[in-house]
């Protein structure tokens, strides 16, 4: 009896240890920037990476800026960010949510900078 019980006992810790997880990237472009947001989904939450880069020559006609993503049921975003010397923002891991975005959403993301805003649809790559 006692030989059953520890590979049950096995099976049933792998199980709950295999979390499936999904990767989500969604992209897109407007006249000033490009942007993406990968979704990272697992064990019911959600977190996302954004990645935005400027298409303009002069870095300094940014300045400091904001974004907002609004996704089908939730909505994030940072004030007071600022490009590297690339002309990229990076932001790994923004939040962390219960939320689940379906494979199929498409995202908007709103940015504001000197006085300028941009809207860019990101579909699902």
């Amino acid at each position: 009896m006692r030989q059953f019980k520890i590979p049950l006992l096995l099976v049933i810790f792998l199980l709950t240890g295999c979390q499936l997880s999904e990767t989500l990237s969604f992209v897109g472009e407007s006249q000033s920037w490009s942007a993406q947001v990968i979704l990272h989904q697992a064990s019911g939450k959600e977190s996302e990476d954004v990645v935005l880069k400027y298409k303009g020559d002069n870095l300094e006609d940014v300045g400091i800026f904001k974004y907002y993503i609004d996704g089908p049921q939730w909505g994030t975003g940072l004030d007071g960010v600022e490009l590297n010397e690339a002309g990229v923002f990076k932001e790994v891991g923004a939040s962390i949510n219960e939320k689940k975005t379906p494979e199929n959403a498409e995202l908007a993301i709103k940015i504001e900078w000197n006085n300028k805003s941009e809207t860019i649809l990101l579909k699902r790559e």
